[in-house]
């Protein structure tokens, strides 16, 4: 799914930084077909005989942070009031659910509503795996309780495929504790401040990652590394498709990322989920991560009291100062499949865990997701959050990663990333990895 800037309105929650990007990301989608709503979703929905269960696909539902919330309150509340159209959980990995959507969705099997990532929109929108839900909700209730920047990421021709969960940027975050005892003082403005930080850490301490960058196989090196090769004024692709990343500016990013390698600041085999960990033990210094990262935190047993201590987001180190600094924008958002057995109750449940005040709340403080409805959003348990305005701040120049806007955006990540990791690990120059990165996403370009 994919996603500019216009003026922030943050007591509005800090979504209009979003739509110039959703806008002509989702421009550059390819006409797809309607995903027509089963014969149910035109009609009203009927007690039926006996319960008609249906399933939610959530891989947040699986994790700690979140389970407890979303399957003991959001689904649990749900299934005590309607007890004729009960809801299972079905959880999978992040990183497996957009693979197991896929594959609900060609062999039409238990699939009513699911979680979607930002970055899979494009993706399920040209298979046309969503319904419109337009056509199951009120319409002026949804333009009257969301940000419109936020509406257009699940938006294609003023269709709404989906609706949003929660949505903020990747961001840095550094830990103050290890910061300072290497005798860094203040937070690195620029790359250069950012290296000799690193070099301060690795010499404070070398049982302390300085930087826990992304470096295990995954979407989450191209998309990381995107952010990076924005701040030294490169792209993937350019304004008119064509694939920019192994030019002058992306051969320097890969060498100058290679180079923290080489210098011993990141480490290879590092995931999100490892970096997180790796955190909360005190043993990383720096790293890229979503808004969530608070959530993990306290699940990993940091107080909320000590987190000021511990967790800081900060804008990313920009290559010369007057640079703007770069942020990728993140989010999850609902959709009711087009398999659906009973639609109209599908988008029903997804209007009620988005509308319960008090488990939205709960939901942020476990989780710190961001809520979007607007009179939520507004509550002062969010805008009084330092954490979250601090990441909503930074948020404001995100935009969407480049591969996002093709529906084979998971084989241009996973090209992307093997590149980078046949550079990191001297199997080829930055230039020949750049280079043959160019060649394979062109070749990938033509099955669009």
């Amino acid at each position: 799914m994919t996603r500019g800037l216009i003026e922030m309105n943050w007591k509005r929650y800090a979504f209009g930084m979003m739509s110039t990007v959703m806008a002509v990301s989702l421009t550059a989608c390819t006409t797809t077909k309607e995903a027509a709503p089963s014969a149910s979703a035109e009609s009203k929905s009927t007690t039926p005989a006996k319960p008609q269960e249906m399933t939610f696909v959530s891989w947040s539902s699986e994790e700690t942070t979140g389970k407890s919330i979303i399957q003991d309150g959001m689904v649990g509340s749900w299934n005590k009031k309607e007890t004729a159209f009960p809801i299972k959980t079905v959880g999978y990995p992040w990183d497996k659910s957009l693979e197991q959507i896929i594959l609900k969705s060609q062999a039409k099997q238990d699939m009513d509503i699911a979680q979607v990532d930002i970055t899979w929109f494009n993706t399920l929108n040209k298979m046309g795996v969503m319904v419109d839900l337009n056509t199951l909700l009120d319409p002026q209730w949804i333009k009257d309780n969301f940000d419109e920047a936020a509406l257009k990421a699940g938006q294609v021709d003023g269709k709404q495929y989906a609706l949003p969960w929660t949505v903020a940027a990747i961001s840095m975050l550094y830990n103050p504790v290890i910061t300072e005892k290497a005798g860094i003082t203040g937070v690195p403005a620029t790359l250069q401040q950012f290296e000799e930080a690193l070099a301060k850490v690795k010499a404070s301490n070398p049982d302390v990652i300085p930087y826990a960058a992304m470096t295990k196989n995954g979407a989450n090196i191209s998309q990381d590394f995107q952010t990076w090769l924005w701040t030294n004024g490169g792209s993937v692709f350019d304004a008119s498709g064509n694939v920019t990343i192994n030019n002058d500016k992306g051969v320097q990013t890969l060498t100058w990322f290679k180079g923290l390698f080489d210098k011993g600041y990141i480490k290879m085999d590092i995931d999100r989920v490892e970096a997180r960990n790796l955190f909360s033990q005190n043993k990383v210094a720096f790293y890229d991560d979503s808004i969530v990262a608070r959530g993990f935190q306290v699940s990993k047993g940091i107080s909320d009291a000590d987190m000021p201590k511990h967790l800081v987001p900060m804008p990313r180190p920009v290559a010369k100062e007057g640079d703007k600094q770069q942020a990728k924008l993140w989010g999850h958002y609902l959709m009711v499949s087009k398999d659906s057995k009973n639609p109209k109750k599908a988008a029903e449940f997804i209007k009620s865990i988005l509308t319960d005040q008090e488990l939205a709340i709960k939901y942020f403080k476990s989780a710190s997701t961001p809520p979007v409805i607007k009179k939520i959003a507004d509550l002062p348990e969010v805008k009084n959050d330092a954490y979250t305005t601090g990441y909503l701040k930074i948020a404001a120049s995100s935009k969407a990663g480049e591969t996002e806007k093709y529906a084979q955006s998971k084989t241009m990540d996973q090209v992307i990333s093997e590149e980078i990791q046949a550079a990191l690990l001297n199997a080829k120059t930055p230039q020949k990895a750049m280079d043959d990165a160019a060649a394979r996403l062109k070749e990938t370009l033509k099955k669009e």
